[in-house]
């Protein structure tokens, strides 16, 4: 699998434990964490792929959640929302049947044409991009999500700042992550 310009030929933690230790420990552990890695820039860089099997199990949970979100926050019709990160556009998508304004970012154009798929109102904006550098003018969005995402950026609070640029004054961020 491909990491930037390198091209990983094979993780042999067996080797690796046999040497026992804590040095071992702590290359088992950069290993995993690169397999970890590797796994979920290839999942979020190409088709979403079980986004069927997902939406199945665990997918059917999200709506009552957004609902509790959007409730919350009192995010109402007339903001304009980014969702930043969007994947295959599980919340993008859910704001936009309740009547929000909704664009959805992602560096993944594989991903953005699984959320387009799922857009049953074609309203959502779907947009390529990179949350670091993000193409919209200061103060242009009411609300900003990022779902599961900054777990998977190398500067969080680079993109965090980002974020807050183009968030309008008194604006609402909600982000959730694993990690």
């Amino acid at each position: 699998f491909d990491i930037g310009d390198a091209r990983v030929i094979s993780l042999d933690l067996d080797e690796v434990a046999k040497s026992g230790g804590d040095a071992a420990d702590r290359q088992t552990a950069v290993m995993y964490m690169l397999g970890r890695y590797v796994l979920a820039r290839h999942y979020y860089l190409t088709d979403c792929t079980g986004f069927e099997e997902f939406k199945k199990s665990y997918g059917e949970e999200l709506e009552p959640r957004f609902k509790e979100l959007v409730k919350y926050f009192k995010i109402t019709k007339d903001m304009r929302v980014l969702d930043v990160g969007c994947g295959g556009g599980f919340l993008s998508n859910f704001l936009a049947k309740s009547g929000m304004s909704v664009t959805g970012l992602d560096q993944s154009k594989e991903s953005l044409v699984v959320a387009k798929k799922y857009d049953e109102t074609g309203l959502v904006t779907y947009i390529p991009g990179d949350a670091a550098k993000l193409p919209f003018p200061d103060a242009s969005f009411d609300v900003v999500t990022a779902m599961d995402f900054l777990e998977h950026v190398e500067d969080p609070m680079a993109i965090v700042k980002e974020m807050g640029r183009i968030l309008k004054p008194g604006g609402l961020f909600f982000f959730h992550t694993f990690n």
